[in-house]
């Protein structure tokens, strides 16, 4: 598992706004914080750019190095790599990012990008980095997560970067791959305080919290390096025919967009209203997952906020796709899920936030469609091929602590003191 080791900074529209006299006093101070901040965290800062940049002193006229006068408002030093000169890479290409990479000792997984152009965001999704969007000059590009203020990145790193705990329940058995945050537990009260914030504000609709939650799964799929064979990222249906879940279309279209990857949210589809599980678990089997879904012949992928549908269906056998889903309780929806993504020949990966307590993951055999994964299955059985015990699937008893402390600190974050 990673930990962020090292920031690479654009320019042009981070730390200066083109056209301008010379970068906003107010903004470049408090990118000075957020360098400062990073440092105290023991992650470096480096600047990589395509040009030679220089500041205009208003009065004076003397043009210096941009290079020299953030060290000195900022008191700290810099690498600063200028791309198509001594040796590295043009800017957009992936061999610049593993050239800075290589040189500062960082993997992909433990670097972040800060960019505003189109340029940026070419080098970012090349070298496979996490984007950050920075629009406090102005917003450019829809890639990458957006940010309005250095200290919303700081925030966003502070929260979610330097995490030692990604997934408290996890399933590896071949291809049989499932990932869990946390428990759910809104009874108890070491899962409490996060269990009810995720029950009002995704699961209900709320909506206050849903940032913090789509990124604390975004990170967790970075970090765990989960994301490097991922071509697709798609959701499971909510319980209603014809529902998806609206509230991941965004930050998983970022994410996906952020390694050349789509988000498809219409890819398993929901024919017939399902009964909720959670108020019916003596009706609840695989049978009711497979009956009422199945796979979309015509998914659409977003495109500048609207949805394009594909030419022809995206997946194929040597593709990988990560399925989400809000809780995992027996796994009823990821094996309907896997049986009819299967018959595509793609590979699934399994994540859901949450996994519902005392409840053992039943994985299914081998099934036979009877109308194939785009019709409207009415199987009379379906058998459980193997029962993964859900104590001996717990890989880290500290995360849903972890879980709660992030939660709180992203709900008051301010700046450390003394920075």
């Amino acid at each position: 598992m990673a930990k962020l080791k090292g920031v690479i900074f654009g320019v042009e529209n981070v730390l200066a706004k083109v056209g301008a006299m010379g970068p906003h006093a107010a903004i470049l101070a408090e990118i000075g914080k957020l360098v400062k901040f990073l440092k105290s965290k023991g992650v470096e800062s480096v600047v990589m750019t395509n040009q030679d940049w220089g500041v205009t002193n208003r009065e004076t006229k003397v043009r210096r190095p941009m290079q020299g006068v953030v060290e000195e408002d900022w008191g700290v030093k810099l690498n600063w790599f200028q791309c198509n000169k001594d040796g590295v890479p043009a800017k957009q290409t992936a061999e610049s990012i593993t050239y800075v990479r290589e040189k500062m000792g960082w993997d992909a997984n433990e670097t972040l990008f800060i960019g505003n152009t189109d340029v940026d965001m070419q080098a970012s999704v090349n070298g496979k980095i996490l984007l950050l969007n920075a629009e406090w000059y102005e917003k450019k590009m829809e890639y990458g997560f957006g940010f309005e203020s250095p200290k919303e990145v700081a925030r966003f790193i502070d929260t979610f970067c330097f995490r030692d705990h990604f997934w408290y329940f996890q399933i590896e058995d071949g291809p049989l791959r499932v990932y869990s945050l946390a428990p759910l537990g809104s009874f108890y009260d070491e899962y409490k305080y996060y269990s009810n914030d995720f029950l009002a504000n995704v699961k209900n609709g709320l909506g206050q919290d849903e940032d913090f939650w789509t990124k604390f799964l975004c990170t967790s799929m970075y970090f765990s390096g989960i994301y490097e064979s991922v071509n697709y990222i798609a959701a499971y249906p909510k319980h209603e025919a014809g529902k998806h879940q609206k509230f991941l279309v965004k930050p998983m279209t970022t994410f996906a967009k952020c390694f050349r990857t789509s988000y498809i949210q219409d890819l398993v589809v929901r024919h017939t209203t399902a009964i909720k599980s959670q108020f019916h678990r003596d009706k609840a089997s695989h049978l009711n997952q497979l009956n009422t879904t199945c796979l979309n012949g015509s998914p659409s992928r977003i495109v500048k906020d609207v949805a394009k549908p594909y030419s022809s269906f995206p997946l194929k056998g040597g593709k990988t796709i990560v399925l989400i889903d809000d809780v995992c309780t027996r796994g009823y929806s990821f094996e309907a899920a896997r049986t009819l993504l299967a018959k595509t020949g793609a590979e699934v990966i399994c994540v859901s936030f949450l996994k519902a307590l005392k409840n053992d993951y039943e994985a299914l055999g081998s099934v036979s469609l009877t109308k194939g994964p785009f019709g409207k299955n009415t199987l009379a059985t379906a058998t459980t091929a193997k029962v993964y015990d859900w104590k001996a699937h717990i890989v880290d008893k500290a995360a849903p602590t972890e879980l709660t402390e992030r939660l709180k600190r992203y709900q008051a974050w301010d700046w450390p003191e003394g920075i």
